[in-house]
Order: structure tokens, then sequence, then C-alpha cells
């Protein structure tokens, strides 16, 4: 994880799946994997969409199909990459 410049709160993207979401947690394994948790947005429905464990070496940016969150202490935060 020494090198993992992932942002919990940024917005990424699967290069393989293309699946998009925020990054909202991040797995450490022992044998040194790391993975990023990518939840999407909601459903047209409002329906929750399942997230995804996806291999930090799979990770691209992206920005726009994130979702927006608040923090514990009140703070807004944007799940968008800065422009």
């Amino acid at each position: 994880m020494k090198d993992c410049k992932i942002v919990l709160g940024d917005g990424y993207e699967d290069k393989v799946t293309g699946f998009r979401g925020t990054a909202t947690a991040r797995c450490v394994h022992l044998g040194g994997k790391t993975e990023i948790k990518l939840t999407p947005r909601v459903d047209a429905a409002g329906v929750a969409c399942e997230a995804l464990w996806v291999d930090v070496k799979r990770i691209i940016p992206c920005s726009g199909d994130t979702i927006g969150f608040t923090a514990r202490n009140g703070d807004q935060c944007k799940g968008d990459l800065p422009k």
C-alpha cells in the first residue's frame, strides 16, 4: 500500500469492466494485494446497486458518475475529482 494513491471519496473506474463508482473502502491483504471498494450511484428507481471490490492495479480516475456523502463531522464531501 505504500504506493497506493487512491483517495477515498474520489471517483474511479475499473479499466477492465468499465464499472464506475466512488472509492469507499481500501483493503490490504497480508500477501500485499490492495483492493478498492467502488460504490456506484443508485439506479433510476432509487435502488442501491451492489459495490464492487477491484484490484488497485485496475483502477483509473474518473469524474461525474460518483456519489457524494456527508462525513461524520458534518462536512460535505463530493466524490468528483478536481478539474
